[in-house]
């Protein structure tokens, strides 16, 4: 088992901000494709941390939610995608349950 890194999530960091916004860009295309193709699509995060950093700031999960959100809005309500979400971490499964409640059922 790992160990937590509680000072890691006090603050979204540089390169955690470049990942994150390379996440949501390459995730909208994405899932406008993998949507036409009808079957089931299952989108697992393995590292998913908190979900949000304690500054307030979405972690990958949070985003991955919100962009797949919105490319579902915008979808025939007919042909709705199933969409399967996993989020993983050990360490903070509490927190990130909670971090995701606001966004969860959204999707």
């Amino acid at each position: 088992m790992t160990k937590r890194n509680d000072d890691f999530f006090k603050s979204k960091k540089p390169w955690s901000e470049t990942k994150d916004a390379l996440l949501g860009c390459y995730l909208k295309p994405y899932f406008e494709k993998i949507k036409t193709l009808k079957t089931p699509i299952c989108y697992i995060d393995g590292f998913a941390g908190k979900g949000k950093f304690d500054d307030g700031k979405d972690g990958s999960p949070r985003i991955a939610l919100q962009v797949i959100r919105e490319s579902i809005v915008g979808s025939n309500p007919f042909s709705k995608p199933i969409v399967n979400f996993y989020f993983v971490d050990l360490n903070y499964e509490d927190e990130l349950k909670k971090n995701l409640e606001s966004v969860r059922n959204l999707v």
